[in-house]
């Protein structure tokens, strides 16, 4: 018993590991190549679209790199398999309850056709 619990928190460990290890080279490398192409282009003539196109493309890529020292905790929930079974079934709770809800505010109408 005390051995297939070990087993299973370790490979829980090495799923968040590994999907630590994908995000963050993610966020780094789109950063590091659109910095690269920014400053490759930074005293290039360009239109005053493609300049806004850039800089919206760099303050995005910025926001993500950012994005890195709260990623933690997400990915560590996210990769947990009782926070997914928890999540899953109280989804289904709320989608069950606003469907009730619905049938029961909006019956169905029966359509009469008075005609003058």
């Amino acid at each position: 018993m005390r051995n297939a619990t070990t087993h299973r928190l370790r490979n829980q460990f090495m799923r968040m590991a590994f999907t630590q290890v994908i995000v963050t080279s993610f966020f780094v490398l789109q950063w590091i190549g659109f910095y690269m192409y920014y400053i490759s282009i930074e005293f290039q003539n360009k239109g005053a679209e493609q300049w806004k196109i850039i800089y919206f493309v760099f303050l995005l890529t910025n926001t993500l790199y950012y994005i890195i020292n709260v990623k933690s905790f997400y990915l560590s929930t996210l990769t947990s398999c009782l926070f997914r079974e928890t999540f899953i079934k109280n989804f289904l709770k709320l989608i069950d309850k606003l469907l009730k809800q619905l049938w029961d505010i909006a019956p169905v109408q029966p359509v009469t056709n008075n005609v003058l």
